[in-house]
């Protein structure tokens, strides 16, 4: 009989956060022989966590591989499913800090569930306080069929998804492309969910089988830390987040991923970031668009009308003052607020790359024109 469930882990860098999950997942297996396993694709890191697997390899049911270079998230994401021999595939984020007994509990109800065929599970996960993410009216594992889709479930985090692995590995056959660091899904005719790889398999996975399952109680628990990141690197993670937005409802309006959480603030970091490094206009015009465009969208209408006044004074020219001074000060308030790395050049040239082609597939968006 196979293993119930694969612990898959993407990493890259971080080997003292991956030595540490990996000792919470000694303990947590504890018992478990033969029943599940722990599958590590290294992303070509360049620090000690292949000193890190070494030493653990001997002491958990481990399946690692390293990559010869950077392949980006999704594409190490996906190895890292490779490597697995279970039914079910559990990503997991190697900065997350597990529940006690979670994952015996979950192998327990994968287990008893088998038979009722969901494709994808959803497995909730807490706050540094220990309160839900996701509160559900009810406490024990579920299946649910399609039409029991809106319970809004946001399963944009990594450590939220469980897949069939074999409908996973099928899904990944049949529409999937690796395109340099990004997936192309044939079937949606695009790159859509980049970074976003678990949710995608998710709703394929649960669409395939037509039913998805939920855990209520958490996981993991959230540690709220946070690292300093380039200008680059924060227009490609809000433009990818907008994205999200876009692609769910337009492929997978069936499901309810919960109420988006659209922050205004955004447009004055991304207009002071373009101000100071004009390289990135095209990078801010793409979400400044889409931004607008969502807003609109999803019902916030003063929101939509006021990023489309501001963008458009922008493009004029510098805002007069009494306007200009108070945008300026705006400015100034909300970086003092964020992790940005003050103007300094991103040297990842695959961050470079992949946000050139974020860019570029925005800009193609009928929508957001």
């Amino acid at each position: 009989m196979s293993k119930t469930l694969s612990i898959c882990i993407p990493t890259f860098n971080r080997m003292e956060k991956l030595d540490r999950v990996l000792s919470l997942l000694a303990d947590e297996l504890k018992g478990m022989k033969g029943k599940a396993e722990v599958c590590v694709s290294d992303n070509a890191s360049e620090d000690g966590t292949q000193e890190v697997l070494r030493k653990w390899a001997g002491r958990l049911p481990l399946e690692s591989s390293r990559n010869d270079e950077n392949l980006g998230y999704d594409v190490n994401l996906l190895k890292s499913l490779q490597l697995a021999g279970a039914h079910f595939a559990w990503f997991l984020s190697d900065d997350d800090e597990l529940v006690p007994g979670a994952v015996k509990r979950i192998v327990l109800d994968l287990e008893k569930n088998r038979g009722t065929g969901f494709g994808a599970a959803f497995f909730n996960i807490e706050d540094r306080n220990g309160i839900p993410m996701i509160k559900l009216g009810f406490k024990d594992f579920s299946v649910f069929g399609l039409k029991r889709s809106g319970l809004g479930l946001d399963i944009n985090s990594i450590s939220t998804v469980i897949v069939d692995r074999e409908k996973a590995m099928q899904v990944i056959k049949e529409d999937v492309r690796i395109d340099g660091c990004s997936l192309y899904k044939k079937k949606l005719g695009g790159y859509v969910f980049d970074i976003y790889f678990q949710t995608y398999l998710f709703l394929e996975c649960a669409a395939k089988a037509g039913r998805f399952a939920v855990a209520p109680y958490c996981g993991i628990r959230t540690r709220g830390e946070s690292r300093q990141i380039t200008y680059e690197n924060k227009m490609h993670r809000d433009l990818i987040g907008l994205k999200y937005r876009y692609d769910f409802k337009k492929y997978y309006g069936w499901f309810n991923p919960g109420p988006p959480r659209y922050n205004i603030g955004s447009y004055f970091i991304w207009s002071l970031i373009v101000n100071e490094r004009p390289d990135l206009r095209r990078a801010f015009e793409a979400a400044c668009r889409l931004f607008a465009y969502l807003l609109k969208r999803d019902g916030y209408w003063w929101q939509a009308a006021l990023v489309s006044m501001l963008y458009k004074l922008e493009r004029i020219g510098p805002l007069a003052p009494p306007f200009g001074a108070m945008e300026r000060l705006v400015f100034k308030r909300l970086l003092g607020k964020t992790k940005l790395i003050k103007n300094v050049q991103d040297q990842d040239s695959a961050q470079k790359k992949n946000l050139e082609l974020l860019v570029s597939v925005v800009e193609k968006l009928d929508d957001a024109r």
